[in-house]
């Protein structure tokens, strides 16, 4: 139960919990938003009867606070109380399901305390659990799906067990991070509310510790790029070959450039431009509204030789749609020769084929966003413009990330600086 002096409070057992969740689900509502409507109708009319029990405001008001007025509810919760609400903004689905999976770490170690009454000490405790905890749920898991196989229909048929399932990844540093981030958001939220005294999970030391490990950066330098550049102009005319140049010529994400469509690029106007509003979720085929930030929405310009590809494929593409018997459109995805963009593997076996025969082994699909990056920095272009075509959320996230492979960034600082002193001490009468 959460108590707050500027909060009404609903009081209910464990079976009117129960009953309560199985009417809002009848009614297609949710938890929160049947009590709110509860809420509006007078105690005396609402009862054991109708599922729950409510209490109106002028009974909450005598009803006994903590004695530092603050929430006493359980960090369990409140944290799911706060995913619940996030969910019903701009959060994505896949936002909201990560979350879920933060929360099991945090109801198994920290979730029955008061949320008022956590420490960065219990926050400590939780993330260092975490590997612990991951891998045990993995061995469970394992242990039930070959409990599974050995009754399955098909291993009676065949009367042996296929190859021992692989031991699943442990959760590590990332995922520490992530927890709490997450921790942290969520107390900013209930302080700003004045539910909590202050924010545990604000501690320093606990920032210091469990940090996420930065991305791998490995540019392509110029020269390297150059030759990539033509190896992919040599290619026939195909979605592969626009595929690489759109990763090439405008920075993209991979799952970005599964989902251009002819609505995508923009060949009116003072420049050719990429608009980038959707992406492929990773191992699927469905393209949908980019959900990763709002930054991720963004137009980039670009050269004439990605325009000319799109306009000379879009044109090989919508015939080969016609004669499907299907009517192309400005949605159509560009990405394969059929109705709907091929997956990332199908992609990525072209990847490799091409890295292997043009002598760029080892080179990642990443590579060549990193390379988009950095060379532009190089070339002396602004970092908030580049901050912005990369869909990056601030301009200070791209400068950490890439400010050590810009070239020539440092040099010169050191004659730079003792020529400043020089001119100061000459300002001062002295001579060196």
């Amino acid at each position: 139960m959460e108590r707050h002096p500027k909060q009404i409070h609903v009081r209910m057992s464990e079976d009117e919990v129960t009953r309560a969740k199985a009417l809002a689900k009848s009614l297609g509502m949710t938890l929160s938003d049947l009590i709110r409507t509860l809420l509006q109708l007078p105690a005396s009319s609402v009862g054991e009867s109708d599922t729950l029990i409510v209490i109106d405001r002028t009974t909450a008001l005598k009803l006994p606070a903590g004695e530092d007025g603050y929430c006493t509810s359980t960090l369990t919760e409140y944290a799911e109380r706060y995913v619940e609400v996030r969910s019903h903004g701009s959060v994505s689905p896949e936002t909201i399901k990560n979350e879920l999976n933060y929360l099991r770490y945090i109801n198994a170690t920290i979730g029955d305390k008061m949320v008022c009454k956590v420490t960065s000490d219990d926050v400590e405790g939780c993330l260092i659990a975490i590997p612990r905890l991951s891998r045990q749920w993995g061995q469970e898991r394992i242990r039930q799906l070959e409990e599974n196989r050995k009754t399955a229909t098909w291993a009676k048929k065949k009367k042996t067990l296929v190859t021992p399932l692989k031991e699943p990844p442990i959760a590590g540093s990332d995922t520490q991070a992530k927890v709490l981030k997450f921790l942290r958001e969520m107390y900013n939220y209930a302080f700003e509310k004045e539910q909590v005294p202050k924010n545990p999970a604000h501690a320093r030391f606990l920032s210091r510790v469990f940090k996420q490990s930065k991305p791998l950066i490995d540019p392509l330098m110029a020269d390297e790029a150059m030759r990539f550049l033509e190896a992919v102009l040599k290619l026939p005319l195909s979605w592969v070959k626009l595929s690489l140049l759109a990763l090439f010529c405008t920075g993209i994400r991979p799952e970005e450039m599964q989902a251009l469509m002819p609505g995508s690029f923009l060949f009116t106007g003072p420049e050719p431009a990429t608009r980038i509003t959707s992406a492929v979720k990773r191992g699927g085929v469905k393209i949908e509204d980019y959900p990763k930030t709002d930054a991720g929405r963004r137009t980039i310009p670009s050269d004439s030789i990605l325009a000319d590809t799109a306009k000379e494929w879009i044109a090989v593409k919508s015939q080969m749609i016609e004669d499907m018997g299907l009517m192309p459109t400005m949605r159509m995805p560009l990405m394969s020769e059929g109705p709907r963009p091929y997956a990332y593997n199908t992609w990525r076996k072209h990847w490799v084929k091409f890295i292997e025969d043009n002598g760029f082994e080892g080179i990642r699909p990443y590579s060549l966003r990193h390379t988009f990056a950095t060379l532009n920095l190089a070339n002396g272009e602004n970092i908030k413009t580049v901050s912005v075509l990369m869909g990056h959320e601030s301009p200070s996230y791209t400068l950490d990330l890439y400010a050590g492979y810009v070239p020539n960034t440092a040099m010169g600082i050191g004659s730079r600086y003792i020529d400043y002193i020089r001119s100061a001490g000459q300002d001062c009468g002295f001579i060196y």
